[in-house]
């Protein structure tokens, strides 16, 4: 049988469309390099909020970059730059800094329009939980819960759920599992009806999280993988990992340890790809434990090596940055470290 040659037309084609694409992106950064400074800036963050589920690199240059025009663009732009820059540390858990840009946010909205300050209240009240300030998060939550309630905008008012799913994760930590289950179920409802499969992550995780701790464990894994299923499909990797985390959490909680170790370790490889910082120093303690506990220290001293090493990098991270805020507090400081090593399988705040 004769081997066949490559098709010349078929090479012709790929050489074509590679031109095609090189021009594309020559086009693109040639436009955005003749934009003024507030649609830089907008183009950047647009390609910031690309990038924060599936490259946190490039959304944290994006960030950087459209920070060094804030001095220079309408307080506008300036208040959509502080709620990117802020959901983009948050999703790297720099809750510190995150923190810092929603207060800014927050400050330049209420002399804009005091009437939009619902989803940065539950910005700020969601940085509160991570921190470990319960009392500061419910307060937030609230003030966001009841703006909507008072809002005629029905775009927004259709998203209130989103609060709901918070309030509903602190009822949890306050052990009231079977009420936040209810509302877990509820968001899940709503989020189906609007094929908001963002929402739909959210809502399957903390219903398995839930089941967890209801002992459900076969309603747990199976709305653990309908979570999965849909973050795969919008390539959401934050939340890829962040599920596979999850998983090989449950399966350590039962014994299954192969099963962990395997879930763990594939979390820990695309939250390194993707420096999802928090999600590596999570599957880094798990596998330094898991392996401490066969007496495979070698591999157990590998782990250990890279969660101190991501814990000093957040050290130095936050400690770099300058905040002055009356509610901050060095206990609160104390509290976002003492959280990295506390509630492991975490609920998702939207």
């Amino acid at each position: 049988m004769k081997q066949q040659g490559a098709n010349p037309n078929s090479a012709m084609r790929n050489i074509c469309i590679f031109i095609i694409f090189i021009f594309s992106i020559l086009f693109r950064y040639k436009s955005y390099a003749k934009m003024n400074n507030d649609d830089s800036v907008r183009f950047l963050l647009n390609e910031a909020n690309q990038n924060k589920q599936t490259n946190a690199v490039l959304a944290l240059k994006n960030i950087e970059k459209a920070l060094s025009f804030k001095d220079k663009i309408a307080n506008k732009t300036l208040v959509d730059l502080y709620q990117t820059a802020g959901n983009v540390f948050f999703n790297q858990g720099e809750y510190l800094i995150a923190l810092k840009y929603f207060k800014e946010q927050l400050l330049i909205q209420e002399q804009l329009n005091p009437n939009a300050l619902n989803w940065i209240n539950n910005d700020i009240g969601k940085v509160y939980f991570r921190l470990g300030d319960t009392t500061h998060a419910k307060l937030y939550y609230k003030k966001a819960l009841d703006g909507l309630k008072e809002s005629k905008d029905t775009k927004d008012k259709a998203k209130i759920y989103k609060v709901y799913n918070n309030l509903a994760v602190l009822e949890e930590l306050k052990g009231n599992t079977e009420n936040a289950l209810t509302i877990y179920e509820g968001c899940r409802a709503i989020c189906l009806e609007n094929d908001d499969y963002t929402g739909l992550i959210m809502a399957y995780q903390n219903i398995a999280i839930a089941n967890v701790k209801l002992k459900k464990y076969d309603s747990a894994f199976l709305n653990f993988y309908n979570a999965g299923s849909f973050a795969k499909t919008i390539n959401s990797k934050i939340d890829i990992s962040t599920i596979d985390f999850n998983i090989g959490d449950l399966h350590y909680y039962l014994n299954n340890l192969d099963s962990a170790v395997f879930y763990f370790e594939r979390s820990l490889k695309l939250a390194q790809e993707q420096k999802f910082s928090m999600i590596e120093l999570a599957n880094a303690e798990a596998l330094s434990k898991i392996f401490q506990a066969n007496k495979n220290y070698q591999k157990a001293n590998y782990y250990l090596i890279i969660a101190k090493g991501l814990i000093e990098n957040n050290l130095k991270s936050q400690d770099s940055v300058k905040i002055n805020l009356v509610e901050f507090s060095y206990n609160q400081k104390l509290a976002e470290q003492q959280q990295i090593s506390k509630d492991r399988k975490r609920n998702v705040i939207y």
